[in-house]
């Protein structure tokens, strides 16, 4: 890996000699003039969770959602490539749930095979609680806020979100 990765950066400076090319200093005034242009690797892991069946491992990152084995070989791509801080399997493993707060909030249900996104709104959560042995897939967001006192629960099959509110404003430790 590492002579691929020194192998890589000759030929990008060999490239960008040939070119002769002019740099800018980077400033506040020219920072939002920058872009993307390519990420190596598959970025930080924020959460993990085993399938009900133990047979996959959901990984959510820095940069998307990947289904992995144990030998942490990939089983299957999926198609979110975006920070996901929480990532979890519903108890009967038909769902996955992902949710973010990093640059707006969001939560996606989708399929087991992420094929079908099944629930998609612009609600706030941090954390994914599933409720166990119910006959309708439901979760609940958790926010790590201090002061963050309502609780959304989804019900995945009505695509219904009903906010819950802690007694006395905030919910206690």
């Amino acid at each position: 890996m590492t002579a691929f990765l020194m192998t890589l950066l000759m030929l990008t400076l060999s490239g960008i000699w040939q070119q002769d090319a002019t740099f800018q200093v980077i400033t506040a005034d020219n920072a939002e003039a920058l872009s993307e242009v390519s990420v190596l690797g598959r970025g930080a892991v924020l959460a993990m969770d085993w399938s009900p069946d133990g047979s996959t491992l959901a990984v959510a990152t820095a940069r998307g959602v990947w289904l992995v084995d144990e030998s942490l070989q990939t089983v299957r791509e999926t198609l979110i490539r975006r920070y996901v801080q929480d990532v979890r399997w519903s108890p009967d493993g038909n769902y996955i749930a992902v949710t973010s707060r990093w640059r707006g909030c969001w939560v996606e249900v989708w399929s087991s095979d992420f094929r079908q996104l099944r629930f998609a709104a612009e609600v706030c959560g941090e954390q994914i609680a599933w409720r166990p042995q119910s006959d309708r897939p439901t979760l609940a967001l958790f926010n790590t806020d201090l002061y963050a006192n309502e609780v959304p629960i989804i019900d995945v099959i009505a695509g219904a979100i009903e906010v819950v509110v802690g007694q006395d404003g905030i919910w206690s430790s």
